[in-house]
């Protein structure tokens, strides 16, 4: 798709155990989209890349950064694999009482 290095491969590493289907889902829970074409247009990348990257298995990583540049409160971190607190910025305690 693009250069590795600014690239996410699930099914690799740390990110072995990730499906596609489950990362998308909480990139659009953060993203407050509900399908790929809303999710595209939030993160300003035409539909049919963000198909081939699901399709793939390749999350770019600009993706995980306009989290924070458009003020999601989600981290990125917890978007990518799922561990962890899924809210940027708050105590751990606090972030449980959100979900």
């Amino acid at each position: 798709m693009r250069d590795g290095n600014k690239d996410y491969h699930l099914g690799v590493g740390r990110l072995k155990d990730v499906t596609p289907d489950e990362l998308f889902a909480r990139l659009k829970l953060a993203t407050s989209t509900t399908n790929i074409t809303d999710l595209a247009a939030w993160l300003d990348w035409p539909v049919s890349r963000v198909r081939k990257a699901k399709k793939c298995g390749v999350i770019p990583v600009e993706w995980l950064g306009m989290l924070s540049r458009k003020k999601s409160p989600y981290a990125p971190g917890w978007v990518l694999t799922g561990e962890g607190s899924p809210f940027s910025g708050l105590p751990e305690a606090e972030s449980e009482m959100l979900q």
